[in-house]
This record gives structure tokens, sequence and C-alpha cells, in this order.
């Protein structure tokens, strides 16, 4: 059977995708699709000229149930700190990336203005970095105000340093489906008052099974090896390494600290602020434009 112009156009696509720069007027199915499943379950290296053309599909790529947009750089994945792999990641291929897992790593507030990259973002997880304190989750939100607009799954448990006051940021978040703030020191009435005003509710103590879903142990190699290999360039030089404390070192073993996870109900909406009562205006003075109106007002009374 001989095969037609399409899939001979196609095929050429899949594999000479390097040579890819816009995918402008494509669509994303079955084309760009189809391009990205052949480069990610075939033996063809990964490069950054088809992850960039292909960060313009923002909507589509977070529908994407794959791996393929995932990446994990929590030290238990990589072994070191994932600043390197964070630089790296936001200046090749931010746009691409919809999961990003944080955990373990030593991050700091500073660190996490290197999110503002990942416009596409969809699920973040910074947990587990004891370094990271309210400052550092306003900077979260800013960054989700102003240009992560997709933002729905927020982590951020066994962060010692975050209180209630990071309460009055994530409320901020009109996007936020999911929020962990297990094991802070959020108090707990207060969160739970405070977001259940935002139209959230307080689930079940099941710590894990959310992130293991999200998270799974066996990620594609493909995109980590990418960034691993150009995270070598940031790994000197001023990026000492920062090994991360560990919770119980920080602030102690806290294992009576409840499980604080929040979603926002389907539909639901803020709780209307009550409405201010019409104070009485304040008298102005008379402006020039008003006492040319009142000599008008009177030449007309006398003709």
């Amino acid at each position: 059977m001989i095969p037609s112009l399409y899939a001979i156009c196609l095929d050429y696509l899949k594999h000479h995708s390097e040579l890819i720069s816009s995918f402008e007027n494509v669509p994303f199915q079955p084309i760009v699709y189809t391009v990205l499943e052949h480069v990610f379950t075939s033996t063809l290296p990964l490069n950054t000229n088809l992850l960039g053309a292909v960060s313009r599909f923002g909507h589509e790529l977070r529908q994407l149930d794959t791996p393929w947009t995932r990446l994990v750089l929590s030290r238990a994945a990589t072994g070191r700190s994932a600043l390197p792999s964070l630089i790296a990641a936001s200046q090749l291929c931010p746009q691409f990336i919809t999961c990003l897992k944080l955990g373990s790593c030593g991050l700091r507030d500073q660190d996490l203005y290197r999110l503002k990259e990942f416009a596409h973002l969809q699920v973040l997880d910074v947990g587990h970095n004891p370094l990271i304190t309210d400052r550092g989750v306003s900077y979260i939100v800013t960054m989700a105000t102003l240009g992560i607009h997709g933002l729905q799954d927020l982590y951020l448990s066994h962060l010692p340093g975050v209180t209630d006051k990071s309460l009055k940021y994530v409320g901020q978040l009109e996007s936020l489906v999911y929020l962990d703030l297990s094991k802070t020191d959020v108090t707990e009435q207060v969160a739970t008052t405070y977001l259940t005003m935002q139209g959230f509710r307080k689930l079940a103590n099941l710590p894990s099974a959310r992130t293991m879903t999200l998270f799974p142990a066996q990620l594609n190699p493909k995109l980590h090896g990418l960034i691993r290999q150009a995270s070598v360039a940031y790994a000197v030089g001023n990026l000492p390494s920062r090994p991360a404390l560990s919770y119980e070192e920080s602030i102690g073993a806290i294992d009576t600290i409840s499980i604080l996870h929040y979603r926002r109900c389907h539909g639901a909406n803020k709780r209307p602020r009550p409405s201010k009562p019409n104070m009485p205006t304040k008298r102005q003075r008379p402006t020039t434009t008003d006492y040319l109106a009142l000599i008008e007002k009177e030449l007309l009374f006398q003709k």
C-alpha cells in the first residue's frame, strides 16, 4: 500500500523533530501529539527546539494524561540540590512543564523566583524545604497571579516557616483547586475557617495517594536526562550545595500535627464581603467650571 502524502510528511516530522521551529497554525491533534508521542516513546533524542515549539499549546499540555510534561527534581530523585536543574529547566523548556516536584532539595525563598518562566504550570510541590517561609509563598502567589494562571495544585507540606500569614496569599489564587498545608505552622482552625470562606473544604487524612498519582515512580527519563545534562553548566561557581535539612531537625518531631488537605468545591464562590454603608460624600470646594455654570444659569433667568 502506497502511503499518503500526509503520512509521508508526518513520518518525516517524527524523525526530524530537531528541525521544527514552530507549530503555528498546526493543530495539536493529531499532528503535534503524534510527533511528541514518537519522540518520547522511541530512541530518538529529545531536543529543546521541539519543546519550545510545543510550548504554545499550554491548554492541550495541561490536558495530557502522560508523564511527558512532569518533572521531578526532588533530592530523592536526583541525589543533589535541585537548583542547577531548576535553572536549566527555566531556560530550556519552562513552558513545556505542567507538573513540577521540588521536594527536599534545600530551596530558599529567593530560589522560587525561577518559577516565573513556568507559565503552564498546573501542579507545584515545594514541600520538605524548611528554608521556605511565608515570603516564598507570597512569591509563588505573585508569579501565579501575574503569569502562571493555570496553577491548580499547590503542595506546601513540611514547611515550618509557613504560618497563618500565608493563608491571605493563597486565598488570592482563584485557579487553585487543591492545597496541602500538612505539618506547617498554620493553625488548623484558622486555616479551615478562612479557606471555607474561599470555597474550600477539608479532606480526609490521605497524605500520599494524590502525590503518587501525579508523580509515579517511573517517569519518562528523556526529559529528566535532558535537564540533567544541561544542569551541569549551572552546578559550579556560585551555586554551592545546600543539603536539605530534615523537617524533624528544624522544628523537632511533630507527628501529632494533623494532615491539612483542602479542595475547592466545584462551583463554589467566595463568600461575598459585607457591603460598606453609604458614607456621606465630603463636600468639595466649587471649581471654576461650577462658577461658570452658576453664572450661565443666572443669565438665563434674567432673560
